[in-house]
C-alpha cells in the first residue's frame, strides 16, 4: 500500500476532527454538527459546551465563490442557533479564505494559539507496546499515563494506519521524533464585533 500523501493525511485529520465534534454533540444537550458545502460547523446551544465547542472547519481549496457559500452557511448555522461566540478554523495556507473572513469582519483570535495538525502512519504489528518499533515504544510509554497508547494500539489492531494529533509548539519535537509530520496550522477567526 503506498504511503498516504500530505493531502490524504490532511483530509483524514480533518475528518477525524469533525467526527470528534459529532461525538461531543451526541453527548450534549441541544447540539449538532451542521455540514454544508465547504464547511462543518459544531453548534452547541447549551452550557457548559457552548463556551468551548462552537467551532467551524472551513475546507481547503475553496475558491472565492465556494468560500463565500461556506461562510454564509456557517454564519447561518450559528445565527439560527442564537450563538454569537464561535470560531471559524481555516488552514494557514488559505490566504484568500482568510482575507474573505477579514472582509466580513472576522479577526484572528489573539487569545488562542494556532493549532498544529500532524499525522503519521501507524506501523504496529501487535497491540502490545513491546512490539512497537523503538521510537514508538518510547513514545507510548511517555503517554501511558493518559491511556493514549491503548487507543493507538487498538486502532492499529483494527487496521487503522494513520493517527492524528493537535500539538502545542512545545510537544512538536516529541511527535516528530516518532514519525508525525506537520501538516500546518489551523488559525481561528472570530467575529470581531463579538
Amino acid at each position: 500500500m503506498p504511503a498516504p500523501t500530505a493531502t490524504d493525511l490532511y483530509h483524514r485529520g480533518a475528518d477525524t476532527l469533525v467526527a470528534s465534534w459529532e461525538q461531543y454533540a451526541r453527548a450534549s444537550r441541544d447540539a449538532a454538527v451542521i455540514r454544508a458545502p465547504g464547511v462543518a460547523a459544531a453548534v452547541f446551544r447549551a452550557e457548559p459546551e457552548r463556551a468551548v465547542y462552537n467551532n467551524a472547519l472551513l475546507e481547503r481549496g475553496l475558491g472565492d465563490a465556494a468560500g463565500g457559500v461556506a461562510l454564509d452557511a456557517l454564519e447561518e448555522a450559528y445565527a439560527a442557533a442564537g450563538v454569537a461566540r464561535y470560531a471559524a478554523w481555516v488552514h494557514e495556507s488559505e490566504a484568500p479564505l482568510r482575507a474573505a473572513l477579514q472582509e466580513r469582519g472576522y479577526a484572528l483570535d489573539a487569545t488562542t494559539r494556532a493549532m498544529g495538525m500532524a499525522l503519521t502512519d501507524i506501523r504496529v504489528a501487535r497491540p502490545e507496546i513491546e512490539q512497537a518499533p523503538p521510537a514508538w515504544a518510547a513514545y507510548l510509554r511517555f503517554l501511558a499515563a493518559d491511556g493514549v497508547p491503548e487507543g493507538l494500539l487498538a486502532a492499529a489492531a483494527r487496521g487503522c494506519r494513520t493517527a492524528t494529533i493537535q500539538s502545542t509548539p512545545m510537544a512538536e519535537r516529541v511527535y516528530a521524533a516518532v514519525g508525525f509530520r506537520d501538516l500546518g496550522r489551523f488559525l481561528e477567526y472570530v467575529p470581531a464585533d463579538r
